[in-house]
């Protein structure tokens, strides 16, 4: 999990949102209306976007892309309940919340660590094996 991702408002420019994540080396940013957590927006979210309207891409707005409400689960669900539920509604990540406020966010890559996490302990190479 990313701990305190940067959010973005929904009323933010659209160009702006592919600058944040170019610069922090992110695929996804939490959305927030009214100060409040709305939604999450992908870098292939953002980039459709811009490319489907070339010529009105300077006045595009983070919300104008981000129509689906983001998953979101408290930081203590427990990690099965999360990847079911991720899987469940074929979504790529989850915000997480802790008494209401943004704490981290859970990606699929983060998903994959995870289960890496669990083969190599329970299944440990001994001799450090190169096996796929």
């Amino acid at each position: 999990m990313t701990t305190f991702p940067r959010a973005i408002a929904a009323d933010e420019r659209l160009v702006r949102a592919r600058d944040m994540m170019e610069e922090n080396h992110v695929r996804y940013l939490p959305v927030t209306r009214a100060g409040r957590l709305a939604s999450v927006i992908s870098a292939v979210e953002v980039e459709r976007a811009l490319e489907s309207r070339q010529g009105q891409a300077a006045g595009l707005k983070v919300g104008d892309a981000c129509a689906h409400d983001a998953y979101t689960v408290d930081v203590a669900t427990p990690l099965d309940e999360v990847l079911v539920e991720m899987a469940r509604r074929q979504v790529d990540c989850a915000l997480v919340v802790k008494e209401g406020r943004l704490a981290g966010i859970f990606t699929t890559t983060d998903a994959c660590r995870a289960l890496a996490d669990l083969l190599r302990e329970i299944f440990p190479v001994a001799g450090g094996g190169d096996a796929a």
